[in-house]
């Protein structure tokens, strides 16, 4: 046999190794969009409900005819950026992506859910390639790490809710953020210097996927500080370890310039975009009310410190076990914690104990240059969630479960080495029952998945599940009894909005409000207390919809804007609470299905 044919042959076994791996790795994408499409194939039934309304159907910088220009200048709700009542939510690329959504298709809901729910699934298999690349050694660790993303129900809202493009999207944009930098660096360490920029035009293009992430939702931003910990802890760790102790200031510096030539570029680029974005501001934050955040309201240092910290766990649950999930967190779900004895103070204390644990096995790892994992896991978790955790800024809310979209990467980078973790200690049985346990909370997640977003399919099915799981929350039974009313159930409606105002504990400017006749009662109900900064609740208005009653006189005109600010402007005197309307009593009516 010449040389020259034991060359081919060579090549020709080369191809047929190599081939059953690129199945196998072909192979767990399709399963991985397979799941996706699977577990949200239901949502695309679903409508334009709540926050879509607002966003979508009510905003004008969304329709075919509205100018770019307003695009950028107009908060995510179409109001002026520079205006005191703006909620300061700049997401312009969400918004043309909606406008794009628009052209394309109309206002039909399907190619909108069609949407999001590709998004899913390209972040899903994003998330695999990412693991096997810089964080894994195990393939199976990341195929096990995006299978319990695709069917977390903590992504549900996210992904059936229009509105949750902007963190599905802005997580896309995220990892792609991250791999860019990484592509950045160059992949040849050694113990004498730092790994130097290999390629400039891709942390440029970083910097560029970065920004629009943070266009996209405020919290993307958050990508450059996952990259700059990753860049000095893995990327330049061997070098670091080897040159701290021996080396003088002025040689470590000289040896420490490829990284703080990218630090410095990267840190000084966002607090560019960040003055930028503060300016858009107005140099002003958000106004907020007490209903959308009460801890923030507490004259007390140690009442919002406690409630603070309880909410760390309280979200740290709902990804472990998202048994209960409700679209809205407001109104006294979640009592402030306001002493030392609330026994709810052991969750945080809890929660407290295993960080610092984590942190001190990444610490450990990081040492021995054994593994990663705990360090992009924490890394991913903490980050993205840090907007959302009232350090720094007020926020809107007090839970809101699509935010935790982003922070889900890293509880399931962490649960997949855990997992791998137990099974490199047990035996073969060992593993075997773990490997059917990981397998049945995969199914448990996704029928808890496809069960949650029949949820998010109508107006009554959302505000109706927000009563079966916070019945003591005052807003959820206010947004069902505009509904009730807007579908013409009047007796039904009375006996929600009662319910409603016996919840509410005091009556202020701006809070609960009934109108003082009868006729006026049932027609426009009763306005419920919202920041100044976003647009009154979709639900009431009988137009907020295209889904409204069908006996509702078909020939009425109707202007979207002219109702809009019609709702903005329909403020009554404030009701005493406790009393109803004169010639209407309370029905102990039950609400139907």
């Amino acid at each position: 046999m010449t040389a020259s044919a034991r060359e081919k042959k060579t090549r020709q076994q080369s191809r047929v190794t190599v081939r059953p791996e690129a199945v196998w790795v072909a192979g767990r994408y399709i399963v991985l969009a397979a799941l996706c499409v699977l577990c949200y194939s239901n949502s695309l039934r679903g409508e334009l409900v709540h926050d879509d309304v607002w966003a979508i159907i009510n905003n004008p910088d969304v329709r075919p005819g509205s100018s770019l220009r307003n695009i950028l200048s107009n908060d995510f709700w179409g109001k002026r950026m520079a205006d005191n009542t703006s909620h300061k939510s700049y997401r312009p690329l969400c918004i043309l992506t909606f406008k794009l959504n628009i052209l394309l298709g109309g206002m039909t809901p399907l190619y909108f859910h069609i949407v999001n729910m590709c998004l899913h699934c390209a972040v899903t298999c994003l998330l695999m390639y990412t693991c096997q690349r810089c964080v894994f050694e195990n393939n199976r660790l990341a195929f096990i790490t995006a299978l319990l993303f695709a069917v977390h129900p903590i992504h549900t809202e996210a992904v059936s809710g229009i509105v949750g493009r902007a963190d599905v999207l802005a997580c896309l944009l995220f990892l792609l953020t991250f791999l860019s930098y990484i592509r950045s660096v160059s992949g040849c360490v050694s113990e004498d210097s730092l790994p130097f920029t290999a390629s400039p035009y891709s942390l440029f293009f970083s910097l560029l996927l970065g920004t629009s992430a943070m266009l996209v939702k405020e919290t993307g931003i958050t990508v450059f500080g996952v990259c700059l910990i990753y860049d000095a802890l893995v990327l330049c760790r061997k070098p670091l370890v080897y040159h701290l102790s021996g080396s003088r200031l002025r040689e470590l510096l000289y040896i420490c310039s490829p990284f703080i030539k990218r630090a410095s570029l990267t840190s000084g680029y966002v607090v560019i975009i960040m003055s930028v974005r503060l300016w858009l501001m107005g140099g002003s934050m958000p106004l907020f009310s007490e209903q959308d955040n009460p801890a923030s309201f507490s004259p007390h240092f140690l009442t919002r410190f406690l409630t603070y910290s309880y909410l760390l766990p309280f979200n740290a649950w709902l990804l472990l076990a998202p048994i209960m999930l409700c679209y809205d967190w407001q109104v006294g779900s979640i009592p402030l914690v306001e002493s030392l004895g609330d026994v709810r103070n052991v969750a945080t204390l809890l929660l407290a104990v295993v960080m610092i644990t984590l942190c001190l096995h990444c610490t450990s790892a990081l040492q021995k240059q054994d593994s990663r994992e705990v360090l992009v896991g924490l890394l991913f978790l903490v980050f993205p969630f840090i907007p959302a955790s009232n350090l720094f800024f007020r926020v809107g809310f007090v839970v809101a479960e699509r935010v935790l979209y982003m922070p889900s990467m890293g509880y399931c980078i962490l649960g997949a080495h855990g997992l791998g973790r137990l099974c490199s200690l047990v035996g073969r049985w060992g593993t075997t029952v773990l490997s059917v346990s990981m397998l049945l909370l995969v199914l448990l997640f996704s029928w808890k998945t496809v069960h949650q977003n029949n949820v998010w399919l109508s107006r009554e099915a959302l505000f109706l599940s927000g009563i079966q799981t916070l019945p003591h929350n005052a807003k959820v039974h206010y947004n069902y009894a505009n509904f009730l009313k807007d579908t013409r159930r009047h007796q039904e409606a009375i006996h929600h909005y009662n319910i409603a105002l016996r919840m509410q504990q005091s009556v202020t400017e701006g809070a609960l409000q009934l109108s003082n006749s009868s006729s006026a009662y049932l027609t426009e109900g009763f306005r419920y207390p919202r920041p100044y900064s976003v647009p009154p609740s979709p639900s009431a208005s009988i137009h907020s919809t295209p889904h409204h009653s069908d006996v509702e006189d078909e020939d009425e005109p109707y202007d979207e804007d002219e109702e809009a600010e019609r709702d903005r402007m329909n403020i009554k005197s404030p009701f005493v609470l406790g009393t109803v309307p004169d010639g209407k009593k309370e029905q102990p009516q039950e609400s139907r299905n």
